[in-house]
Order: C-alpha cells, then structure tokens, then sequence
C-alpha cells in the first residue's frame, strides 16, 4: 500500500511540473517574441530559456531550483567598462561587515553609501567609475523592487522567488533593465545633463534629458526627465512622459505620477515695488526637513509644493558661484543674475555631498562674489532633491 501511494505521489509531482513548465513555455515564447529575443523550449519536465541581444545588450533568462524553491534569474550584460567590482543591496550583515573590516568602497554621497555595497580592491578607479548617472541607474534598480540584486562592471543579475510566468511581468523586467545597463554601459550623455543639475541648472538638464530621449528613447532617462519637470513645476509634461513606462519603471514612479497628475503649484506673479515680508522659515529647518533622509524622492517635491512654495524667506550663506544671464531656463527674462548660496547641511554627515545650496535670482546691479557671505530675501521657488538644491526667485540683498 505504502509503495502505492508512493508512487501516486511520484506521479502527481511529474503532473505538476510538466503543468508548470508547459505554461511556462507559452508565456515565455510570447515574451520572447515580443522582445525579439530566441527562445530554446526546453523539455517535458525542463523549463525554457530566453537568450538574445537588444542593441548592445545580451539578455539571458533562466530558472532554476534551490533551497526547496524556485527562482527566475535575469542575466543583462553590457560594453565593460571600468575595474573589476561587485555592487549588492546594503542589509544589516553588510553595515556589520564595514565595521569588522569589510572592503565596502564609499563614493562619498550618503544617500548612495548607505543603500548600496560597493566590493572592490580598485577603490579609485571604482569611484571614478560610479559616475552620477551609473549612482542614480544603480539606485533605481534597488528601489523597492521584490529581488536579489548584483552588478559588476558589465553584468546586472537580479533573482525573483517563483518561475514567472507572466508574460507582461517579463517584457517589462526585461526592458527595465536594458534600459539600466545602456546607461551603466554608456553614461556620458546622462552625465552631462545631471552635471548641469549640479550646477543648479535644472532648465537646461531638463532640455538634454529631452534631447537624449527624442533620439534614443530609454525609460530610465525617461523617468529622470519627468522627475525633473514635476520638480521644475511641469507637472503635464511630466505626466505626458511618465505614463507610457510607469509599468516597466521604478516602485517610486507610481509616487511621481501621482504628484505629476495633481494641480501644478500656482506661482505668484512679478513683484511689484513692495515684497511681502519673509515668512520667518529658517534656514536650517526647512533643509532638515526636505533632505535629512526622512521623505522619498517624490515626497520631498510634493511637501516642498505644499508648504513652502512661494513662501518669502530671509537667508544667509556663502556666495560659491554667480553668473549674469540676460535669459535663464528657471528665471526667465533678464538681465539677472543667477548666483549660488551654500544653505548648510543636512544630516548630521560631514560629507559634501550632504551641503544644501540655494539658486538665487538677484538683480544684475547686486553685488554677489564668490567668497562672499550674504543675507538674503527671496521667494521659494522650485527644490531639486537630487542635487539638493533650493530656487529662490526675485532675490535681493539685505
């Protein structure tokens, strides 16, 4: 009888999985398909695997059983470039290991460092190598997304619990991805527009992010434009562009499309002879608030278009660049100038990258030179979250 039962149980197993792998096969050739990727079937009882090239990306889709489970593992590889490293997701053993002595290289941005395990023995080569954008496309990658990440320097490997079967689900994966390793393989153009976001030039970065997306269309560029036109107060824009790649983009594109389809924040008009008086925010408390870690990305453009749009401030701080401009992409019309005030700091780090300036627009007549310490009033205009910038229009000295 024992022997009987056994052997029912032998035969309900092979059911079962010659089940699962039948409908894994006709999934994974839609997918396939639809990809332009070749599919090998695999047998009975072996499930399929995807294989091919998108552009100058290799894709490899596999399962396989470990631990008594199943996974489905992604395989994207890209151009090499840079040294020899492995990045993995930050966890609780990680933060262990850099205080017993772990190799964890830090690139000196907080925000990135704390997310993210950086395993390598070239560590100025590799901090060379983590560029602005590769920082941001390795960070998106992470967010909230149900699996075990790792990259190197031309490989990314993410392993999902359970063998997908959702052809959706795959197509969306798979171009995700792509779209991560074309900018780890190739981030120069990226660069540049977040360099100019770095030099408070969010306008201009949003014109390049465009430009890179009208000739080479690629959602995580997508989402970075659209990030920067809900926080430069183009929410239609931004909408327009977010909504064809919410499936296949980040957890947090959902939150920026929510912010992207509510009411644009309502800017006050040109001044007229008299300004209202400051609104008495300090400094210190409104960069706390919006950058000391506590918010999301998306959260810090909604609270700031909440509570402190258009709010008249009275600020101080260190002049560290000024230009003349007779026409600006986030002032408008000139003459003006368009100088740069270091706020602070947030966190409690001393890192630079933790230092929260203010983009002021000041009359061409001021006198703003570097160097210089300056109190200032103005109107609050626009936060950039990634570069950790305040816009402040209509400035003056005091």
């Amino acid at each position: 009888m024992g022997f009987i039962l056994f052997g029912l149980f032998a035969v309900g197993g092979l059911f079962i999985s010659s089940t699962v792998f039948e409908g894994l096969k006709k999934s994974w050739s839609d997918a396939a398909a639809r990809l332009g990727l070749e599919i090998n079937p695999g047998g009975r009882f072996t499930a399929p695997t995807i294989r091919g090239r998108i552009a100058d990306v290799s894709v490899e889709i596999s399962t396989f059983s470990g631990n008594k489970k199943r996974y489905t593992q992604y395989r994207i590889t890209h151009p090499p470039d840079g040294p020899p490293v492995k990045i993995k997701r930050q966890r609780g053993l990680h933060r262990f290991a850099r205080f017993v002595g772990g190799n964890d290289v830090e690139v000196g941005d907080p925000r990135f460092d704390e997310q993210v395990i950086v395993d390598s023995a070239h560590r100025d080569q590799v901090r060379a190598f983590l560029t602005p954008s590769r920082q941001a496309a390795i960070l998106a990658l992470f967010s909230g997304r149900q699996h075990t990440a790792e990259l190197t320097h031309d490989t990314i490997r993410i392993t999902t619990a359970g063998y997908q079967g959702d052809a959706d689900k795959i197509v969306e994966t798979v171009n995700w991805l792509v779209s991560i390793a074309q900018v780890m393989g190739h981030p120069a153009e990226v660069d540049a527009a977040l360099a100019l976001q770095q030099q408070g030039e969010l306008g201009s970065a949003i014109e390049e992010l465009h430009d890179i997306n009208e000739h080479n269309p690629n959602i995580f560029t997508q989402m970075l434009e659209a990030e920067a036109l809900v926080e430069h107060g183009e929410h239609e824009r931004a909408s327009q562009i977010m909504a064809p790649v919410l499936d296949a983009g980040p957890p947090e594109a959902n939150g920026w499309k929510q912010v992207a389809d509510g009411p644009a924040p309502v800017l006050l008009p040109a001044p007229s002879h008299t300004e209202p008086q400051p609104s008495g925010l300090r400094q210190q408390a409104v960069i706390d608030d919006l950058f000391g870690g506590t918010h999301m990305s998306f959260e810090v453009v909604e609270r700031f278009e909440s509570e402190y749009v258009n709010q008249r401030v009275a600020w101080s701080g260190t002049v560290t660049q000024a230009h003349t401009y007779r026409h600006d992409n986030d002032f408008g019309e000139g003459p003006g100038q368009k100088v740069t005030v270091l706020l602070g700091s947030s966190g409690t780090g001393s890192l630079i990258s933790n230092e929260v300036h203010a983009v002021l627009q000041l009359g061409s007549h001021e006198s703003a030179d570097p160097g210089r310490s300056v109190s200032f009033e103005g109107t609050l205009l626009h936060v950039d979250r990634f570069a950790r910038k305040l816009y402040v229009a209509r400035g003056t000295l005091i």
